[in-house]
């Protein structure tokens, strides 16, 4: 079976986009957020003034925490047109992910010997499809964040107070589901050629273990057992990762490879991140640790949807 993705969908996805701008508050959630981030994050090591002639940094900080929030919250439009752009110039070529389904299992009962005949199911999704739950979550997400951050500070800490308000468990709940879509996609991409119950049940593994050092990185660890868990969660981890890393070895082409490296790299930093917080970060470097990795695999999933199959398509078999 295979699942592309239309020119005519662009539409349906416009359409999302514009039914969440319009819903009521969402304009002025964006202001507030805006200016919460601008107070909430600190990108003052990416002094940039000297080269582009301002002496303003807040005016380049403000556009730079702007650019963010609007890079995330246009991920689906902005993945729809890197195809737009590149549909002349790779023709047919696009990113597909072939997945192996269920096998059915035939037997011939009219002989004296049974003979069985299996019958693989195969699905060939184009990456764009997989890719597009990923970028409206990471929309709503911003949205949320956007919401939930007009009630921040500069020093607010990330520990168990910080869970007290509506806004933030949504927040928290996007996320969660924006770990989890982001595990599905890039396994498959990287597990391309195993069967859909693996990256489905890896991907939820790993998803699971990730939300444990989220929700323990806003209390600290002050007796052995809580060290102790901890350090099973990280062994079982790895534990999930290794046949995935396995799988993704056998492959030839590029990109596979390039998709398990940015999946280890994310979940490294997310759980690295989260880990040593303890209670005693603020707000402002998980958020812009979270902000960090949605922008490397947003980059990625552009760039992937940039190059298509042309990476794999002379590729030693």
């Amino acid at each position: 079976m295979q699942v592309e993705f239309q020119d005519h969908y662009i539409i349906v996805v416009v359409l999302v986009l514009w039914v969440l701008c319009c819903c009521r508050g969402v304009l002025d959630i964006l202001c507030n957020g805006c200016q919460a981030l601008d107070k909430c994050l600190d990108l003052s090591c990416c002094d940039l003034r000297p080269l582009l002639g301002c002496h303003d940094a807040a005016v380049w900080g403000v556009f730079a925490k702007r650019l963010v929030l609007l890079f995330c919250f246009l991920q689906p439009l902005l993945l729809c047109l890197v195809r737009l752009a590149d549909k002349e110039e790779l023709m047919d070529w696009h990113t597909n992910v072939r997945l192996y389904g269920h096998v059915n299992v035939l037997y011939n009962q009219s002989t004296a010997d049974s003979v069985a005949s299996a019958e693989l199911q195969v699905y060939e999704i184009d990456y764009l499809v997989l890719a597009m739950p990923l970028a409206v979550v990471t929309s709503l997400n911003c949205l949320c964040f956007t919401h939930w951050s007009a009630t921040l500070n500069g020093d607010t800490d990330w520990d168990g107070a910080v869970g007290e308000s509506d806004e933030w468990w949504l927040y928290e709940a996007s996320y969660y589901l924006q770990t989890l879509c982001m595990s599905w996609l890039l396994l498959a991409l990287a597990c391309s050629e195993s069967t859909v119950s693996l990256v489905y049940y890896s991907g939820l593994a790993v998803s699971l273990l990730l939300w444990f050092f989220m929700a323990a990185s806003r209390f600290p660890h002050e007796s052995a057992a809580e060290h102790w868990g901890a350090s099973i969660a990280s062994i079982l981890l790895l534990a999930a990762l290794l046949p995935l890393w396995e799988a993704m070895d056998r492959h030839s082409c590029r990109l596979p490879v390039a998709a398990g490296l940015v999946h280890g790299t994310a979940v490294f930093l997310l759980v690295a991140g989260h880990y040593t917080a303890m209670g005693t970060k603020t707000a402002s470097y998980i958020c812009a640790l979270r902000f960090g990795v949605t922008i490397l695999y947003s980059v990625f999933n552009m760039v992937v949807l940039a190059l298509g199959d042309s990476q794999c398509a002379h590729a030693p078999v």
